[in-house]
């Protein structure tokens, strides 16, 4: 009888302890949550002010502000067609953002969202991460002096970025940056392979190729 209290007596004290630290739980959650809401809430207050500032259209606000919140940079059409009411709105806000430096375009369908507070200088992002969003993450690789760099087989700042696919040829000029890109056959594409920047996944020539290519400059 005596073991049998004080074992319900121990039961009773984990239980309680279970209890408090489901509290402890619920409410750190709770806590943390709410700094997170909070946080996010000042910085789109920011963002809409600046925006504003910059004279943008209350639409325009809209839609920049909820690309900022979720940190969108990368964007297509599809991730901002809800805001329009019609095809030509969101040509017309393309249009118009693009003319004033907001919004660079990457391919036909993806844009770069220029942030709010680059607004008084020239923003720049990796171009490995440029490179992979132009190329929608597949059918390329980087190489060149770029590949070369990346292995560390030169000191050499890169004038260019060398972007291999049988998908696009020819050359653009975006982010004071520019791509070049050569067209190679389907099955060169085997000389990829996959790396990381800044958690962004990007395709780059393999060190062995980039050696064999560095040898022959």
């Amino acid at each position: 009888m005596y073991k049998a209290f004080i074992k319900q007596e121990r039961t009773g004290q984990v239980l309680a302890e279970v209890k408090k630290t489901s509290y402890y739980l619920f409410f750190m959650f709770k806590k943390e949550t709410f700094k997170y809401y909070l946080h996010h809430l000042f910085r789109i207050k920011h963002v809409v002010s600046d925006a504003k500032m910059m004279g943008l259209s209350k639409q325009a606000v809209k839609v920049i502000s909820d690309l900022e919140f979720q940190e969108k940079y990368y964007f297509t059409k599809d991730d901002i067609r809800k805001h329009f009411n019609n095809e030509k709105q969101l040509y017309d806000f393309i249009y118009y953002q693009r003319k004033n430096l907001r919004i660079i375009k990457l391919n036909r369908d993806k844009y770069f969202l220029v942030p709010i507070k680059a607004r008084h200088s020239l923003w720049t992002d990796s171009p490995f991460i440029v490179a992979d969003e132009m190329m929608n993450g597949e059918g390329y690789y980087i190489g060149g002096w770029y590949s070369a760099k990346y292995w560390k087989l030169t000191d050499q700042v890169p004038m260019q970025v060398d972007i291999y696919s049988p998908n696009k040829f020819g050359k653009i000029k975006i982010m004071n940056k520019r791509f070049v890109f050569h067209r190679i056959r389907p099955s060169g594409l085997k000389k990829g392979v996959p790396k990381k920047i800044n958690g962004h996944s990007f395709i780059i020539m393999s060190k062995e190729e980039t050696e064999k290519w560095f040898s022959k400059k």
